[in-house]
């Protein structure tokens, strides 16, 4: 990844749909270039749980109070990466549908102009998630390639189980991150998200993302490795 040859000061924004898809999709890589010295700021889209207003069993105050502990969790996990800020959203878990296209494109245009990233990370295209697919969307309008943009670089990560069970359309990673040295600090990361967790053999359990690790290094020959669609690349 040439991070480092972005024209200006190297710096990181994840554009996340939900919390803990930041964690899933690139935790190791973010870990891996803040021990080098590159500034990481994270934006979550939603506060997620609010899917569940569907479900006339689940009170107003369960579902706030399930997010509260998210959140708290997500503040966790980013604080074990080393990411310097967090920020939210308040979109609808599961509608992003709902929403006018022109709001999400604002709010991360906002994020954006504050920022000012140089590589920014998000969403697959071909993701089965509706949500992943419009922040994608949204991040690539966001983001367009105007003379005073200062986004350089975009990846896009895979999320378990969104990105590979929207079958037959398969991740299809260009770029491949050695993260031996930070992988601990996912999982550590992911640990913090023990709502969002699941048992093995489920996509979004400890051991399945090891498993899933493993065998991104075994194609380009390396122990652990975090797997990106380069999207765009300026030099």
């Amino acid at each position: 990844m040439t991070i480092a040859q972005a024209g200006i000061k190297p710096r990181i924004l994840v554009i996340a749909a939900h919390p803990d898809d930041e964690i899933l999709g690139c935790g190791a890589t973010l870990a891996r270039y803040i021990r080098r010295g590159i500034e990481a700021h994270g934006f979550i889209l939603g506060k997620g749980k609010s899917s569940r207003f569907a479900n006339p069993g689940n009170s107003a105050e369960t579902i706030q109070k399930e997010q509260d502990i998210l959140l708290e969790e997500a503040h966790k996990a980013a604080s074990i990466i080393g990411i310097s800020r967090l920020s939210f959203a308040d979109f609808p878990d599961q509608r992003y549908d709902s929403v006018p296209f022109l709001e999400i494109v604002q709010r991360i245009e906002d994020m954006v102009e504050q920022v000012k990233p140089s590589i920014v990370f998000t969403h697959y295209r071909r993701d089965l998630n509706l949500d992943h697919r419009i922040t994608l969307k949204a991040v690539l309008t966001a983001v367009r390639p105007l003379p005073e943009q200062s986004v350089r670089h975009i990846y896009s990560f895979e999320v378990p189980s969104s990105t590979e069970w929207n079958v037959p359309l398969s991740f299809s990673p260009n770029v491949f991150i050695d993260v031996k040295e930070t992988f601990d600090q996912k999982l550590a990361a992911l640990q913090a998200y023990e709502s969002e967790m699941r048992e093995y053999p489920h996509p979004r359990s400890m051991r399945a993302i090891e498993i899933i690790a493993r065998r991104w290094g075994t194609i380009v020959g390396k122990e652990l490795v975090e797997a990106f669609e380069l999207v765009r690349e300026i030099k």
